[in-house]
């Protein structure tokens, strides 16, 4: 789920990942320390690792910043994106 920051993506990836009974993995958390202060790069993959292989699925949400962010290994991943259609 990538969104803007207050796009409500938290919200709707928490229903979304509860529906399929999958975990939520939140970049943006596993990102910051305490502070709002980033990991290395080194630590941010390792979180994300430890986060992915936990379970044979799961739904990730973040900003759009740390989408580059792949697990280790080449995860599947499976992309879903749906746009507004243009005002009149």
């Amino acid at each position: 789920m990538v969104g803007a920051s207050g796009s409500r993506k938290t919200t709707l990836s928490r229903v979304l990942a509860e529906g399929i009974h999958a975990p939520l993995i939140e970049l943006d958390a596993l990102m910051h320390q305490p502070g709002w202060v980033p990991r290395s790069d080194g630590d941010f993959q390792r979180e994300v690792d430890q986060a992915t292989h936990k379970a044979p699925g799961w739904l990730m949400a973040t900003t759009g910043m740390l989408l580059s962010t792949v697990p280790s290994g080449g995860a599947p991943t499976q992309w879903c994106g749906w746009a507004y259609p243009d005002e009149p």
